[in-house]
Formats: C-alpha cells, sequence, structure tokens
C-alpha cells in the first residue's frame, strides 16, 4: 500500500514538473496555420496581427485571440472590433 501510494505521488510530481515547464516555456505562433484556418462566422481568411497576438477577421470584424500558439477561433471568445 505505501509502495503504490508513493509511486503515485511520484508519478503526479512528474506531471506537475512537466506542465510547470510547459506553463514557462513561450510556444509561438506558426503563420503556416492561416492556410488552414478560416473565420468560424464567415467562413473566410484570417489576417494575423502579430503585434496583439490575434487573428483578424475583416469581414466580421472580430479579433480572435492566440493563447500559447493556439488559435481560439471561438465567436464568443473574439474581441469585436469597430
Amino acid at each position: 500500500m505505501i509502495m503504490k501510494l508513493q509511486k503515485i505521488i511520484e508519478e503526479n510530481y512528474l506531471v506537475f514538473c512537466f506542465l510547470k515547464w510547459m506553463n514557462n516555456k513561450s510556444i509561438k505562433f506558426e503563420k503556416k496555420i492561416l492556410n488552414l484556418v478560416v473565420c468560424p462566422k464567415t467562413k473566410e481568411s484570417l489576417i494575423w496581427d502579430k503585434k496583439n497576438n490575434e487573428l483578424i477577421s475583416k469581414k466580421a470584424k472580430l479579433a480572435y485571440p492566440i493563447i500559447n500558439g493556439i488559435p481560439i477561433l471561438v465567436v464568443e471568445k473574439a474581441r469585436r472590433l469597430e
């Protein structure tokens, strides 16, 4: 029983260390992904705003955030543009 508990603690500690390490790594957005994704609202191509780290849909007037290199293409999560 104690050995099993010790193994669980060790495994969880390794997972914790890995997640902490991953959280500290800055994962960059790959521009190549622009060829694969479209605006979920208009189905048109997106423009990468490198300064704000967002994908812009001019037609929908939305800016989709990019978090840890992953575009969040959810209309409700997008910032409205004027």
